[in-house]
């Protein structure tokens, strides 16, 4: 099978391309980065298989009392779901991660 460009991943998994690249830094994709391409990667097309098969029929982060999914979070907050992850890196904001998901104790919105 042929190598994806991260744009033509993002297109076949509707995600935006950025995520694409993060999730070839953390793993969740696999790929390669192309030699003297500052940021160029290509994807594996078994990998976006393999993604799809697990995330298939997830279309929302499992609930938890007490917590709010980084999407409702950030409608809560009127940001972007890119800010809450920008607020956590930066020690602004909490977030939990449980089972792989991102979650925002609710008291963290109160304060």
């Amino acid at each position: 099978m042929e190598l994806l460009t991260t744009k033509q991943t993002a297109d076949r998994l509707g995600l935006h391309q950025a995520t694409i690249v993060r999730y070839l830094h953390d793993g969740t994709l696999a790929g390669r980065q192309l030699p003297g391409q500052r940021g160029q990667w290509l994807v594996d097309p078994a990998s976006i298989e393999a993604y799809q098969a697990v995330h298939r029929g997830r279309n929302a982060t499992p609930r938890r009392d007490g917590y709010l999914a980084v999407g409702e979070a950030a409608k809560r907050l009127g940001v972007s779901r890119t800010m809450i992850y920008y607020w956590r890196d930066t020690g602004k904001l909490k977030l939990e991660q449980v089972d792989g998901y991102w979650y925002v104790p609710v008291e963290e919105l109160e304060t």
